[in-house]
């Protein structure tokens, strides 16, 4: 076998050679080492102990998912100096990379790194910091090893994991976290009393350890049907924490061996390439930030943070989301609704306009695709509220509710659930129709566990509000939508009633 690599090198047959990388244009060299040749370079000045080819075959190793006898036949050289590069590479760099990239020990550093929003939302002075725990999993193939088999299975995942950290899979987020101010002394000192802290409900029964053994101030989303104040307080909490998800998918991305399940005999390093993996991401990538351009978004909520959902206690008071005799039914069968939209008179907005409704991009996004769920059952449903004398909706008084409008139209609509086949929410909109555009927008309500908000509205507002205001003007572009023919749905049978002999 060696004699066989001998020969290729030999032939220069070798497909990538480190030691000559202007041999490979740019494009190609990116795509597989994830860096640029300049960039490659870069991170080969932090290299004391190793040489270009280790890192190469590290980067490739990281970037492709690749196995090493692949990688092997890449570099010329046999699976198993594949392995030891990646030794040699990984055991450098730790040393020599990681600690000026990652958990730094620099308080200014990390006060430096709140961004503007955060300071805004939390009312955090100078001196102090905003910090976001969130645990993680780490996907592993099945172990022979029971022991180990016992440490790596979540019963909530439901599948075999390697929990980054790295602790056991048994331990939920609130048990990790208050570990680590035990284990890890020296690190988490660097959190000092009365910083922040945004967490999700994963870390709910270490909130009291938080706030009373270490001084600081936690934030965490509600959960069940919020009332209003929780809800924008809980919005809060979502518009600076939607970061950890935007960190560990550009993780993935970058480096596709943290996308597939982590092979048995490479765990022992698998947390210190992660570690690597971070630090390139800070050496080299830009502070991932929200509303970069709406700096005045963060007032806007802020704003609106103690304004009451009225809409909320008309729905509730009247009993509409059972109501149906107070209520005209209007179907948007296709896109040409001229009909319908001249019986309705919803106002034309922009997406400016949906912008400010929504206060951020994530409800709008899902508004197409919780659009085109419904629409792919060949109706979408909205309500008119029509006031009978003979019901008591016709009681209906909005100046009672301490709002102001002056040619009011109430339209209610059925959505289901994204994450639940058998449950549905009912959203309703109240517009002006003597106003034109987001002036015209009143006021808002859904039954869903944030659809009482208003510090921005849930995505089942937004999509109402989205398709019959801009969506329906405008070319839809449905997400994958070959996704639903590629498995075969069985219809589910109904029972049939149990016939007895008289």
């Amino acid at each position: 076998m060696f004699e066989y690599y001998k020969e290729l090198k030999s032939e220069h047959e070798i497909t990538f050679d480190m030691n000559n990388i202007d041999s490979v244009d740019d494009s190609t060299f990116k795509a597989w080492f994830a860096y640029n040749k300049e960039e490659f370079k870069k991170i080969c000045t932090y290299a004391e102990k190793s040489n270009s080819v280790h890192v190469g075959v590290l980067l490739c190793k990281l970037r492709t998912a690749l196995s090493n006898q692949q990688i092997s036949f890449l570099f010329g050289v046999c699976e198993t100096t594949v392995g030891n590069y990646i030794k040699i590479a990984i055991e450098d760099l730790i040393d020599h990379l990681v600690p000026k990239f990652i958990n730094s020990d620099n308080r200014t550093e990390l006060i430096n790194h709140v961004t503007p929003m955060s300071k805004a939302l939390f009312d955090i002075p100078i001196d102090k910091t905003c910090l976001i725990f969130d645990a993680t999993y780490r996907l592993v193939k099945k172990s022979k090893n029971y022991s180990g088999q016992k440490q790596s299975w979540s019963e909530q995942k439901k599948c075999h994991l390697f929990v980054l950290g790295p602790f056991d899979a048994t331990h939920n987020d609130a048990t990790i976290l208050k570990d680590c101010f035990q284990r890890y002394p020296s690190e988490m000192s660097i959190i000092h009393e009365n910083d922040v802290i945004l967490v999700d409900r994963g870390f709910r029964d270490v909130i009291q350890f938080l706030t009373e053994h270490k001084g600081v101030k936690v934030h965490c989303p509600g959960l069940g049907q919020l009332n209003t104040l929780d809800a924008n307080l809980s919005r809060f909490v979502t518009k600076c924490r939607w970061i950890v998800e935007q960190v560990f998918a550009r993780l993935k991305m970058k480096f596709k061996i943290f996308a597939i399940p982590a092979h048995n005999s490479t765990l022992i390093h698998d947390y210190q390439a992660l570690l690597i993996a971070f630090a390139l991401l800070n050496l080299f990538h830009q502070p991932i930030l929200s509303d970069r351009i709406n700096e005045d978004v963060a007032v806007l909520m802020k704003s609106r943070l103690h304004i009451p959902n009225q809409l909320q206690s008309i729905v509730e008071k009247f009993n509409l989301s059972k109501v149906r005799a107070a209520f005209l039914q209007i179907e948007y069968v296709t896109l040409d609704n001229v009909e319908n939209n001249q019986q309705l008179c919803f106002p034309h907005l922009t997406l400016e306009d949906l912008y400010s409704i929504s206060l951020g991009p994530y409800q709008i996004q899902n508004a197409i695709s919780y659009y085109a769920e419904h629409q792919n059952e060949g109706i979408f449903l909205v309500s008119k509220f029509q006031p009978d004398a003979r019901h008591r909706t016709a009681a209906i008084r909005y100046t009672d509710f301490n709002i102001t409008i002056q040619d009011p139209i109430l339209i209610k609509a059925y959505m289901k659930s994204r994450y639940r086949g058998g449950k549905h929410h009912h959203i309703f909109v109240l517009f002006d129709k003597a106003l034109t555009g987001r002036n015209s927008i009143k006021e808002y309500f859904c039954t869903c566990e944030s659809g009482a908000r208003t510090v921005g509205c849930c995505s089942h507002i937004m999509t109402i509000i989205w398709y019959l205001g801009y969506g329906q003007y405008h070319e839809i572009s449905t997400p994958n939508p070959g996704i639903c023919d590629v498995s075969i749905t069985i219809p589910k049978e109904k029972p049939q009633p149990i016939q007895t002999e008289n």
